[in-house]
């Protein structure tokens, strides 16, 4: 990855309390848009962005009710705090009610993916607490490590936006999903197509059966 885009992609996962999405904010709600409900027109494929070598970290904490918002941001080299302990600091009665009914706990963690137009220079922020948006963030960030132990840790996944059922109490639904077109990594100041056919396990070199068996077949 050229230097300028490493340490541009590392400054995300030093962002601040106050400004934690970064470009276009977008949500799912049976379809992808805007923060603002507007239908999302995204005709070109996404770069997920990691800094190189690490890839999991994009997470926040926020507090919506009992006023004020509140939101705290993971600092480099840190761990966020635990969101059960600083719920245990707010009286229960001053929760807001869920749609359960039920009182609804103040601190969320949410997660969060950064997506790059790499035609446009275009970046997306897509942020959640919900099990639909935790289930989308941590399976692409499982895909990524793989990917970066096959093929290098300055990989990044190119996907295109999509969506899949998800049968809830309630029916189905449709939840947001990521198809993975390919991996790509930034060389010589261009986006360079990874080459999947290659991998490190190439490189592995396996023992003879008879060193792993400890015992040599004669025929």
């Amino acid at each position: 990855m050229n230097t300028y885009l490493q340490s541009t992609a590392a400054s995300l996962v030093s962002y601040d309390s106050d400004n934690v999405e970064k470009g276009v904010s977008v949500k799912f709600t049976h379809a992808w848009m805007t923060r603002d409900g507007v239908p999302l027109q995204v005709e070109n494929p996404l770069l997920v962005l990691f800094p190189a070598g690490e890839i999991s970290g994009f997470r926040y904490l926020r507090k919506w009710e009992p006023p004020p918002i509140e939101t705290i941001a993971r600092k480099p080299g840190a761990e966020l705090p635990d969101p059960d302990e600083l719920n245990r600091q707010i009286p229960v009665e001053t929760w807001a009610i869920g749609l359960d009914g039920k009182p609804r706990e103040p601190w969320q963690r949410y997660f969060v993916l950064y997506l790059l137009d790499a035609s446009t220079a275009c970046l997306y922020t897509y942020a959640n607490q919900t099990i639909g948006c935790r289930i989308l963030v941590t399976g692409i960030e499982e895909r990524t490590r793989w990917a970066r132990a096959l093929y290098g840790d300055d990989v990044m996944p190119l996907v295109r936006l999509a969506d899949r059922p998800f049968p809830t109490k309630f029916g189905e639904r449709r939840a947001p999903d990521l198809q993975v077109l390919g991996f790509r990594r930034f060389l010589e100041g261009g986006l360079r197509v990874v080459d999947t056919s290659k991998s490190a396990l190439e490189d592995a070199k396996l023992p003879p059966a008879r060193d792993t068996l400890h015992d040599d077949i004669p025929f």
